[in-house]
């Protein structure tokens, strides 16, 4: 039972937050000199909370521009998502998501994720049945896998029996879309969904308030819009370090550990490619070459109640 995890990703983050609070108070100049293991802890535990500690105390020699090695290293990041080709905007979410199999098998096995139920629930229900299902998606890239997901929904509301439609409205940039390309009438109930997408739109303000006016003026009748809350937007490294590194653990070992095996074909392409281009982009890029740009509910919750849209509880 030595090995069994018994703190949460969080508690061993917190624990080294402390020791390494307790270890910079020394003035230690090595920082892999070894101190006396917290008490009560596993073999596993102690391992992983003196490795979290070392991290910290790396980042902090990065933010002071202290160890040369590190600086260079850091730069190489930089470099190297550069030469990726990210795209500080919607699109490469776009290009990303709409028909990646590995994604796509992911949300499968994730229960907060499963946007399956959201068409099975109209198609179940006996009071007021579901006239037809309209589905309309903006984009600004990726036409042909926007379309082939409209595909797979028709097919899979086909076995629901449940009368669908599927419309794909392009746009060159966000700021052209208006209310009139989504071609609502005036006797339908309409719902907005934004998974994970307004995120990439941080860095650009003007067309994020751009698509809630927008989105605003179609007067949906709720708008569900899910993000992640995490700092990830803050100016300086050792912040965004600090909280990289707690999102990610939490993701890993918290949430990921209770749906998908470690050894699961998806879960290691989704680990090796989406997040480390994600966590690399976070902690290494500057300026508008850092797509990732996560905000706090809080902040979510200030930026729209500036247009007027109230927050409700969920039922």
């Amino acid at each position: 039972m030595e090995n069994v995890r018994r703190l949460s990703a969080e508690q061993v983050m917190r624990v080294a937050e402390k020791r390494f609070i307790h270890f910079s108070s020394q003035n230690c100049a090595d920082d892999h000199v070894s101190i006396a293991a917290p008490s009560g802890l596993s073999c596993q535990e102690t391992k992983d909370v003196e490795l979290a500690r070392l991290l910290l105390a790396s980042a902090e020699k990065i933010s002071k521009q202290e160890f040369v090695e590190e600086i260079r290293l850091l730069n190489l990041w930089r470099i190297a998502a550069l030469k990726g080709g990210l795209k500080s905007d919607a699109s490469y979410h776009e290009e990303k998501v709409y028909g990646n199999p590995t994604l796509i098998s992911c949300y499968l096995h994730l229960p907060f994720s499963q946007s399956i139920a959201l068409m099975q629930a109209p198609a179940t229900r006996q009071e007021f049945p579901v006239e037809i299902l309209k589905i309309t998606v903006v984009g600004t890239t990726s036409r042909q896998k926007i379309e082939e997901t409209g595909n797979r929904l028709a097919r899979f509301a086909e076995t629901l029996n449940l009368p669908f439609s599927f419309r794909t409205v392009m746009v060159r940039d966000i700021k052209d879309l208006n209310k009139d390309m989504f071609e609502t009438k005036a006797d339908e109930v309409v719902a907005v969904n934004f998974p994970f997408l307004l995120n990439n739109m941080i860095t650009k303000p003007s067309c994020l308030e751009s698509l809630i006016k927008v989105l605003r003026d179609i007067n949906p009748c709720v708008m569900v819009i899910t993000e992640v809350d995490a700092d990830h937007n803050s100016p300086t490294f050792l912040d965004r370090f600090h909280e990289a590194l707690l999102f990610y653990c939490a993701l890993f070992f918290e949430s990921l550990e209770v749906c998908m095996d470690q050894s699961d074909a998806n879960r290691m392409a989704l680990e090796a490619t989406y997040s480390s281009e994600e966590i690399v982009n976070i902690v290494a890029a500057e300026g508008e070459d850092r797509v990732f740009r996560r905000m706090k509910f809080d902040a979510w919750r200030a930026l729209f109640a500036r247009f007027g849209m109230v927050e409700q509880e969920l039922a």
